[in-house]
């Protein structure tokens, strides 16, 4: 009932998916799947040839509307809801080809955009133009550390591992064990373990001086009741 990695599926077509998440051990497994169970698909590993750049927050919509152009078949960029996205180019018909996602890691309003490798500097220079008036500035890993922490966002190998299910790691929400009646990858596995959960995932406020880190063991008293999982 444990984790692997967690990640967005987009469909982009009848037949064609793309998977996006942070281990690569994902690829392997998926072959393994499609192998056992004799399924005609074709895994292809893209990470070479695909670049995604987040861009988050407030202002995000307002910078990315000047620079976003879809057809008329493709949702436009100012309607994607949660989750959606568009097959899109940068600034015209001529531009860079894209796809822009409503996603990210951040809890705040956001985007994705995913380009081939060769086209990632210009699609750079240009939300970075675009975003001037609004102050946009890069962030980094431990600016998204912070604001994923905030908003209460899970991440592989601190809220969870292949020991840790998603009702333990906080994200129950994400299995379908009501709503869906079709056979899924590990289904019985986690019927059980729903019912015989160990731990849950909570916030806590410290206070005092002293900063702590992932693995640090919780206690009341003596007895340890808890594992800090990620921390800011």
């Amino acid at each position: 009932g444990g984790m692997i990695d967690d990640g967005t599926l987009f469909r982009l077509g009848q037949d064609l998916f793309r998977w996006v998440c942070a281990e690569d051990y994902c690829e392997i497994w998926l072959r393994e799947l499609a192998l056992k169970h004799n399924f005609k698909v074709y895994v292809k590993y893209s990470t070479e040839q695909l670049v995604n750049l987040a861009i988050q927050g407030p202002k995000s919509r307002d910078t990315l509307r000047k620079i976003i152009w879809t057809r008329d078949c493709e949702t436009p960029f100012e309607q994607l809801r949660p989750f959606r996205f568009s097959i899109a180019r940068l600034e015209g018909f001529g531009g860079i080809p894209i796809v822009v996602s409503r996603t990210g890691y951040t809890g705040e309003l956001g985007y994705e955009i995913f380009c081939h490798s060769k086209d990632a500097v210009t699609l750079w220079d240009a939300i970075a133009e675009s975003g001037e008036e609004f102050g946009i500035t890069p962030f980094g890993f431990d600016a998204l550390e912070m604001i994923r922490i905030e908003a209460g966002l899970v991440m592989g190998h601190n809220e969870f591992d292949d020991t840790i299910d998603p009702f333990e790691a906080g994200i129950g929400f994400t299995v379908p064990l009501k709503t869906k009646t079709a056979e899924f990858v590990g289904k019985t596995a986690l019927i059980r373990r729903k019912a015989e959960a160990r731990f849950s995932l909570v916030g806590l406020e410290i206070y005092g001086k002293e900063s702590v880190h992932h693995g640090d063991h919780v206690f009341d008293g003596r007895a340890k009741i808890g594992t800090i999982t990620s921390a800011t």
